[in-house]
């Protein structure tokens, strides 16, 4: 009787360890680069006639990313899109031939989606829901101190994502007009219902409660599934460029390289957003992009004890972490608040820091941000300290408040930056008790002694010309 009873069991407990190993599984993995069929990505040399390329191939162009001589090429021959690529790069005007390869938002197939808040509160700003403004993730990194300088204002904040709920009321008066729809192509990049309903709206809320002052603009590239293409990404970094976007944030990877958004990346770069993205969910040590491509500041997500999160990527890569597990904020669809994680949701956090540094600086370019956010980053965690350049953790825990206050320590005339006006400001205070109005304490306290004095004026020079011989320092 006891055998037979063991027996009879056995199924079920195979199908309970199977729903454990589940249970346990990395929250997506990393969407492997599937190409849309019959779709090319091509770029050519400027001044090349399209024509003539495509003349031996039954293809016609159906979209173009305007100045930048790429196209999105459409051909109806059945032929292997390896193939394709083959004969369109033997020609010398081509400098690349792509697929038009899917691009994934790493929360997909994830078991448990966002968990909405069913006591559905009302929202009061800067009190209610509690448990956004009061939320661990945002105290980890010293959001509320930082909001003390800085909020934010007059900075942009692109989100490339599966778009936006419009009538949220967090983001009233806060949303750019200079949003846009890649997938229906509309100037209405609003999300629609699906599998990954809320993703946009929850990243955007996630900026809103790091930098509450800043503008969203919603670029949806990515369907209501959280698919999308590599032509789509590119066209919708591209629009952030040319409408102003100060930073661009990018919640969603891929295994592989990509040309076209490669090209991109290094056009922001040159054009000086700050950019942030995410490695994604396999909770392995892997490169994935855009987070991998020089420049873009790559986020890692850690627990409320400041461990990497089980799902998280991670690899020499990775520049910064910040909180990714548990995140409260904006959703859209019938419940508007709800809890999530997901490294989706650690690079908006660093987004959100970017904004405040650029509403201090604007001039700062993509590189000095990137650099400002990972030399003010908090090295002692909970559970101890951070070896900087770390696999896992990068520089360290991103820190709202050290990365202001870093910009505003300094700047007495407050004109903004740090320059030898602010030396000759601080040195008529010191000298001549002069000019008015006296300089603010924590702006002409240059070394933090709690006084402002000669020796304020020395650290200022300092922090001017690092290398002692008068060349400012980079």
């Amino acid at each position: 009787m006891i055998e037979m009873h063991r027996q009879r069991n056995l199924p079920y407990l195979l199908v309970i360890a199977f729903l454990v190993i589940i249970a346990l599984a990395p929250l997506q993995q990393t969407f492997s680069q599937d190409k849309i069929q019959n779709h090319v990505v091509l770029k050519i040399q400027k001044g090349a006639l399209l024509a003539p390329i495509l003349s031996d191939l039954d293809a016609v162009a159906i979209d173009t990313i305007a100045g930048k001589s790429t196209f999105l090429v459409y051909y109806s021959d059945p032929l292997p899109v390896d193939s394709v690529i083959d004969r369109l790069e033997a020609n010398p005007s081509v400098i690349f031939a792509q697929p038009d390869y899917l691009c994934a938002i790493p929360e997909i197939g994830q078991i448990s989606q966002s968990f909405p808040d069913e006591n559905r509160p009302i929202f009061i700003n800067g009190v209610s829901p509690e448990l956004y403004y009061d939320q661990q993730g945002a105290i980890l990194v010293s959001a509320d101190s930082a909001n003390l300088i800085s909020t934010g204002v007059a900075v942009t904040v692109a989100v490339i994502d599966n778009g936006l709920k419009f009538n949220h009321p967090l983001f009233e008066n806060s949303i750019s007009a200079n949003g846009y729809d890649f997938v229906d192509k509309d100037d209405y990049p609003a999300e629609e219902i699906g599998g990954l309903l809320g993703h946009g709206t929850f990243v955007s809320g996630i900026i809103k409660r790091i930098a509450p002052g800043c503008m969203i603009m919603p670029l949806r590239a990515f369907d209501a599934e959280g698919l999308g293409s590599s032509f789509q990404v590119a066209e919708a970094i591209y629009w952030a460029i040319s409408n102003g976007a100060d930073v661009i944030n990018m919640s969603f990877s891929t295994s592989e390289p990509d040309p076209v958004i490669f090209d991109a990346i290094n056009s922001a770069l040159e054009a000086n957003p700050a950019l942030a993205a995410s490695p994604g969910n396999d909770g392995q040590e892997m490169a994935t992009y855009p987070s991998a491509y020089a420049g873009v500041i790559a986020v890692s997500a850690i627990d409320s004890l400041d461990y990497l999160a089980w799902f998280s990527n991670y690899g020499n890569y990775i520049d910064v972490c910040a909180p990714g597990v548990n995140i409260y904020s904006s959703l859209a669809g019938e419940y508007e608040w709800g809890t999530w994680s997901g490294t989706s949701f650690s690079a908006p956090i660093v987004s959100g820091v970017c904004a405040l540094v650029m509403s201090i600086d604007p001039n700062l370019n993509s590189y000095s941000v990137r650099n400002l956010i990972k030399s003010t980053a908090e090295t002692e965690l909970y559970w101890g300290t951070v070896t900087i350049n770390d696999p896992m953790y990068g520089w360290g825990r991103v820190n709202a408040f050290a990365a202001v206050w870093d910009l505003v320590v300094g700047d007495v005339d407050m004109l903004g930056g740090t320059n030898v006006l602010d030396v000759s400001y601080l040195s008529r205070f010191v000298y001549r008790n002069g000019p008015p109005p006296k300089p603010q304490t924590m702006r002409g306290d240059v070394d933090l002694s709690g006084s402002i004095d000669t020796v304020d004026i020395n650290s200022l020079i300092d922090q001017i010309y690092r290398n002692g011989n008068g060349a400012p320092q980079n």
